[in-house]
């Protein structure tokens, strides 16, 4: 399916090469959410973490996160005890960049 749809964001590329959406952190509470994902990392859990400004991960598309957030994306241990096949649906508020339209239907993996 990646190979169908045009790759112009950082999301996408990070999409295309392995990784999932995790969550989308609005700034003020990434302290918080950032302990628990570097002590999920630290047990294996996953075998990469990058965390992304959301407007720099979505920079060239034409949608935007309504608030300032990070997005947390992981590449998974499928070898680890927790591990199961699923795919995260992460949905934030977002807004059109061109329209000022808001949109909280729509899963940040499909942006591409």
């Amino acid at each position: 399916m990646a190979g169908d749809l045009e790759t112009r964001t950082l999301n996408g590329k990070l999409l295309d090469s392995g990784y999932e959406v995790k969550a989308a952190i609005l700034n003020e509470l990434l302290p918080e959410y950032l302990t628990q994902i570097l002590i999920e990392f630290a047990r294996k859990k996953y075998r990469d973490v990058k965390i992304v400004p959301g407007e720099l991960a979505l920079e060239g598309s034409s949608w935007q996160i309504k608030q300032p957030s990070h997005i947390v994306y992981v590449k998974y241990n499928k070898r680890h005890h927790d591990y199961k096949e699923a795919v995260s649906v992460v949905m934030p508020e977002m807004i059109n960049k061109e329209t000022g339209e808001p949109n909280s239907a729509l899963p940040l993996h499909t942006i591409r």
